[in-house]
This record gives C-alpha cells, structure tokens and sequence, in this order.
C-alpha cells in the first residue's frame, strides 16, 4: 500500500478510536439517542474526503482542508470544501431524521 492510502487508513482508525473514547466519556451526560447522533456527525466530519487544491487526485479531510484555505492561504479558496462539508451534514442529518423516525413509529 501506499503511504497515501496508510495515511486514510490511520485517519480512519485513529477517529473510530477517538469517538470510542469521547463516546465513554460522556456516557452519562447525554441522552443516547443525543450521544448516537454526535458521534455520527463527528464521524462525518472527521472522514469526509475534499480535493486538495494544487495536488490533483489527491484527498484530506475536508475540514482540513477547509481550515487551511480559509485561514492560512491568502488566495485561497475554502468554498469546495465548505460546500462538501455542508452536503455531508445535510445528508447526516436528513439520515438521522429519517432513523428517528422510522424507530419512533414502530
């Protein structure tokens, strides 16, 4: 594999691991249904990939990405990222709705 694919495959695992551990800690605090829906949103916006500007082909995470355009580049752009973002969330949330609802009508 290449170190490219390793690096997903690190993200990947380090934020299942990560929202392991945050979901124990806060156990208590939330409801479970409101505990579910955090770690799932979290998930989402850990892992969805955006194009990185000037690296064709090549992916992060597109808060990442969204991150370094907006604030560190002069020139640059965060609108793509930000829009995918803003997709991810959308569809998310619109799946998380729909599960509600389909357990509460059972």
């Amino acid at each position: 594999m290449s170190g490219y694919l390793w690096a997903w495959v690190v993200l990947a695992v380090s934020a299942l691991l990560g929202l392991f551990a945050l979901r124990r800690a806060v156990r208590g605090l939330f409801g479970r249904r409101l505990t579910g829906a955090l770690t799932v949103m979290l998930l989402v916006w850990v892992l969805l990939p955006a194009p990185v500007p000037g690296y064709d082909g090549h992916y992060a995470p597109a808060f990442l990405v969204f991150a370094f355009e907006w604030l560190f580049q002069q020139a640059g752009n965060p609108r793509p990222a930000g829009l995918i973002l803003a997709a991810g969330t959308a569809a998310a949330l619109a799946l998380l709705l729909v599960l509600g609802l389909l357990r509460r009508g059972r």
